[in-house]
């Protein structure tokens, strides 16, 4: 690493928390951390592909030497619709068309992200609640600008999650996190 580099990384600026949450996701960005992070089964990549040149980042293909120009050019009123659409499919399946694109395609199991959560409870022998587990995904999900999540946004996905029943099914999960993926704050990293 050459010595400007681990200057700004030695710099304490570069980990102030003004910066932290405060930059747009590439498509490529949003498609890869929703996968590693939600630990999605393996996607069809013609479908992920498409997506990142729908939201204008043709992978090996940037528009100039200088690469693409980023930011809030990521977000405009259609790339947002197939920035959540993807994110819809990593998590169901389920394209905008309304077919399913992989039918044998391994369905996302969304209690995988509760099972820390689940240990703690168990080892406390507490109950594991609607409220905790939306609390957990909302931590999970969004970028560590502060410690706690919203409250207002979190009572929302927890108004939610009480509509769906006491129990914490995977069709809940999957609920859970494709509202929170709709929010302007998944966006950024």
């Amino acid at each position: 690493m050459g010595p400007v580099l681990e200057t700004i990384f030695k710099s304490r600026h570069f980990y102030d928390e003004a910066n932290r949450g405060a930059v747009i996701k590439s498509p490529v960005q949003l498609i890869v951390q929703a996968v590693r992070s939600l630990r999605t089964p393996p996607p069809d990549l013609g479908v992920l592909i498409e997506s990142m040149n729908l939201m204008g980042q043709n992978l090996f293909q940037p528009p100039s030497v200088k690469g693409w120009e980023g930011g809030r050019s990521w977000i405009n009123t259609s790339t947002l619709f197939v920035r959540q659409n993807v994110l819809v499919y990593l998590l169901t399946g389920r394209l905008p068309a309304g077919y399913t694109a992989l039918s044998t395609r391994t369905k996302f199991d969304g209690l995988k992200l509760l099972e820390p959560l689940r240990a703690s409870a168990n080892k406390s022998k507490e109950q594991l609640t609607t409220d905790k587990a939306t609390e957990h995904l909302v931590k999970l999900c969004m970028p560590p600008v502060s410690q706690e999540p919203d409250e207002v946004q979190l009572a929302t996905l927890q108004q939610f999650a009480e509509t769906q029943g006491p129990e914490i099914s995977n069709e809940l999960v999957i609920g859970l996190l494709c509202l929170i993926t709709a929010m302007p704050e998944y966006q950024l990293c």
